[in-house]
């Protein structure tokens, strides 16, 4: 019937013990994975491969700084799953993105002109 669309559910909770019941309802995935909650996304991909998921980036550890970027960045491929909480310093969010563009390949445009 939806078979061109995603159905997801948003939660910021622990989704481990409860994806299955989703997937049974006929939901694709969740988003955020709330890396605070214990929703691993690594853990999630292992146990539930078709699930849909986004999100994932430990928020807490990059407000660290760049040191914590690399390190998410090295143990996941992730897109942050909500705002940037206000403990990230403005260039260690900049430095993400850079990080981000880098690992997805998509690097800033280039502005053109009329």
């Amino acid at each position: 019937m939806f078979q061109d669309r995603v159905i997801d559910f948003p939660t910021d909770g622990h989704m481990v013990d409860l994806m299955p019941i989703y997937l049974e309802a006929g939901m694709d995935g969740t988003h955020p994975c709330e890396m605070a909650a214990s929703s691993d996304p690594v853990l999630l991909r292992e146990k539930f491969p078709r699930c849909v998921l986004m999100g994932g980036m430990d928020k807490r550890i990059i407000a660290g700084g760049r040191e914590g970027v690399d390190a998410e960045i090295e143990r996941i491929r992730p897109l942050l799953d909500h705002f940037v909480p206000s403990d990230v310093p403005y260039d260690t969010y900049c430095y993400y993105v850079e990080q981000r563009r880098v690992l997805l390949n998509r690097p800033y445009a280039t502005p053109q002109t009329a």
